[in-house]
């Protein structure tokens, strides 16, 4: 079943009868995902930070696409970090995009109907999934994240994956903090 919240007070409103405690249980972790591509080239990145309910590091990644559009490059981060949720055992998981374009194109392409494969590739991930969400949020909350695809532009390589923050990073995870289910 999709699950689709646009906050973490809309997941209270909407599920008053489900503890909300279920979203902040030590199984959850939390993707931020993000995309973008430059308008000069068109070439694509995404990147990605996987985080605890603490909002402790988990492990970040980043990925050169190559020439891509915007819309799909962010629907490659938000897959990319499933497939690693997976790798690491994770089953529990809340994805968080800045982009409600693709949050909603996510929530309205039924895993047999989407015309993108992106989207049914990453409704067949999340299928097997026990638990998860999608939540929308601002740019202003996923400023690591931007930081990460930006990286992926520069150094163009294919998915790396870094189990410690690069020092690029730290001081915007260190400013970033957990306040009822969201990360700031």
């Amino acid at each position: 079943m999709l699950h689709f919240f646009s906050s973490f007070q809309e997941i209270i409103s909407v599920c008053p009868d489900q503890p909300v405690d279920v979203h902040t249980s030590a199984e959850y972790v939390h993707i931020f995902t993000d995309g973008a591509m430059r308008l000069d080239s068109g070439f694509a990145v995404v990147g990605g930070v996987i985080r605890d309910k603490k909002g402790l590091w988990i492990t970040g990644f980043h990925h050169f696409l190559g020439k891509c559009s915007a819309f799909n490059a962010k629907l490659w981060g938000i897959l990319e970090g499933l497939k690693l949720i997976q790798r690491l055992g994770y089953d529990h998981v809340i994805i968080h995009s800045d982009s409600l374009e693709v949050v909603k194109g996510i929530h309205e392409g039924s895993s047999n109907c989407s015309n993108s494969a992106l989207i049914r590739r990453i409704h067949s991930i999340m299928s097997q999934e026990n638990h998860w969400s999608l939540q929308y949020i601002s740019r202003e909350q996923n400023q690591i994240v931007d930081c990460f695809a930006k990286q992926a532009l520069i150094e163009k390589e294919n998915l790396q994956v870094l189990d410690v923050p690069p020092e690029m990073a730290r001081v915007l995870i260190d400013k970033s903090t957990f306040l009822g289910g969201s990360f700031i």
